[in-house]
């Protein structure tokens, strides 16, 4: 194992065995895709703020969905906000394709009067552009994405794709998993025995029930999130930490952050 001294205490992984977090994830079943099944009210509150929505503008507020999984956030959401007068187009991109095949029969079936204007693509969420084709948008969402997306360089690339799809202005919203030791153990334990391999303190493998590796996880220090969004161009950042129910263990305690931004009027 070759390692690189990065910043703080944490050591990085240089070396071919760092897991291929993407491939992993185009093996996943759609239904088994662990997400968080609902928005963070300031999420939505940020939505209903965009100046879109707030002008009174017959355009609907445009939003990309990065990493939408089955498309349940999606549909949901632009649901909800059509029974609040806000009228939603979502492109959502997903690098699993059986979970986008979902998200579409999700968007067919959808009883928004009118249909739903919900599309879905298969697209490598760390590296996306489809500037010339979708963008730009109002709204970006990433939901937990930002965790599981790869090493660092990998998140670096995700915030940029967000940065770049995004009008002058516009909103991102990041939720993402928090350093959780000070209110699970068991996360410590996690930390300590996978920093050998991940290279970082706080980026772990979380495992089905017969150790069988399913994803790298990294939980953010509210600073260290801060920084990656800063960096990648953004402004006006300010984040919520919940205690919350674990993703995949509902009867065990993590941290969440929820984390809204700002384009620059004048970009970067």
């Amino acid at each position: 194992k070759d390692f690189a001294r990065g910043k703080g205490e944490s050591w990085v992984l240089i070396g071919p065995e760092r897991m291929d977090s993407e491939k992993h994830w185009k093996l996943f079943k759609a239904a088994d895709i662990p997400t968080k099944k609902t928005l963070h009210s300031s999420f939505t509150d940020a939505i209903r703020g965009t100046q879109v929505v707030q002008a009174g503008n017959k355009d609907a507020c445009r939003m990309l969905d990065i990493g939408c999984g089955d498309g349940r956030i999606s549909i949901e959401l632009e649901q909800e906000e059509a029974e609040h007068g806000v009228q939603l187009q979502i492109v959502g991109v997903d690098c699993n394709q059986e979970a986008v095949e979902v998200a579409k029969q999700r968007a067919s079936a959808s009883p928004v009067k009118g249909g739903s204007m919900a599309s879905f693509i298969v697209g490598q969420v760390a590296t996306l552009d489809i500037t010339a084709e979708q963008a730009p948008f109002d709204v970006v969402l990433c939901q937990l994405v930002v965790s599981v997306v790869g090493d660092l360089t990998s998140r670096r690339g995700l915030l940029r794709a967000c940065h770049k799809h995004l009008k002058p202005g516009g909103v991102l919203l990041v939720s993402s998993s928090g350093a959780s030791e000070h209110v699970n153990d068991s996360y410590k334990e996690q930390y300590d025995k996978d920093r050998e391999v991940t290279g970082e303190y706080r980026t772990y493998y979380s495992r089905d029930a017969d150790g069988n590796v399913l994803y790298e996880t990294h939980h953010f220090e509210n600073e260290e999130l801060h920084s990656l969004v800063s960096e990648a161009g953004f402004c006006d950042i300010v984040t919520h930490e919940e205690e919350e129910a674990s993703s995949r263990r509902p009867d065990q305690k993590a941290i969440f952050l929820y984390t809204i931004a700002r384009k620059p009027w004048a970009s970067k």
